[in-house]
Order: structure tokens, then sequence, then C-alpha cells
């Protein structure tokens, strides 16, 4: 049945429609700036949001050989995750153990999709190669996949990581500035 106003006019009807929330996606163009005796420069762009704000990243770490060659880290500085809240400092969590999205703040700072994001990685044990791996999070979880940039192999320890990861040199080198 319709109602009818004096003019003959139904009023308008309402209709709510909500987009899906979900997990963002993964960091795009996720790659080297730069490579320092201890250490890398890194970018990448910011993803897909999928609805929730993002807010930061966790950046894992793990030398190539400890995790290709079936070894162990030489140094507690050779494996490794960290959060990086989007104004691309470190977040420094009250929490013992790995960091995960449900521990990271509200981010403080919302960037477009596309902006860039920078974090240098240091300090690094000199000559090692390592298998760098960044997810991005929201308040409904982590993106699915990752961004990966690793020394050749190491990416496919990482079941995460989206394909095709890219590949480098990803060599501290000690002569490098």
């Amino acid at each position: 049945t319709r109602s009818a106003d004096a003019a003959g006019y139904s009023a308008p009807a309402v209709v709510a429609v909500s987009l899906p929330v979900g997990p963002p996606q993964p960091p795009d163009e996720f790659a080297l700036s730069a490579v320092f005796s201890t250490g890398f420069g890194l970018q990448w762009r910011v993803p897909e949001d999928n609805g929730a704000q993002i807010s930061g990243y966790l950046l894992s770490w793990a030398s190539a050989d400890s995790l290709v060659g079936g070894g162990s880290a030489t140094t507690a500085g050779d494996v490794g995750t960290l959060a990086i809240g989007t104004d691309g400092t470190r977040i420094d969590l009250a929490v013992v153990g790995t960091p995960t999205c449900a521990s990271l703040p509200p981010a403080a700072l919302e960037l477009p999709r596309g902006s860039s994001q920078a974090y240098t990685l240091s300090p690094l044990s000199t000559g090692a190669s390592y298998a760098l791996r960044l997810l991005t999070c929201n308040s409904q979880g982590a993106s699915a996949t990752a961004a990966c940039v690793c020394a050749d192999g190491a990416c496919a320890a990482w079941a995460d990581c989206a394909l095709p990861a890219a590949t480098a040199a990803l060599v501290a080198h000690p002569h490098a500035a």
C-alpha cells in the first residue's frame, strides 16, 4: 500500500546501504629506496583500506640464511617484527611478543590511497641478505597477503607473500652510504 499526501505524492522511501568493511589490501609498490651499511630504506604506497581506516603496518624481516638455509639468525636483530604508524614512524607498543594489528592504536593520520610512505630499517648485520615482509592493518585485521621484497628464494618461506614477490640484492653493504 502507498500513502499519498494531499497533492497525491507518496513520501520518498529511505534506503540505507552499507558497504562491506574488511581487512585492507597489501601495501602497493613495496620496494627498496636505499641500501645502507646496516639497513635499508623502504618505500610503498597506501593501499585500499576496504572501508576501515588504515591503522598502520607490520614490517617483518629475517636474514635469508635463517629462512632458506634452515639455519638460525646469528643475532637478535636478524629476525623481527615491528609496527609502523601511518606517519612513517615506529610505534612502540607495550606488547610482549610479536606485534599484531589488534595491538595497534587508531591512526592519528589518515592518508589517501596512493600516498607515498617510507621507513628506514636499521640496524641490521652488515653483509647479510634479508627478506622483508609488509602487512597493512586496520580495525578489521591484517591484509590477507603481504608485500614482500626478498633476497633470491627467501620469500618462499612466507606463505602469505603476494606473488610474484619482488626480488632484489637485499644485502646490507659495508661500504654503502
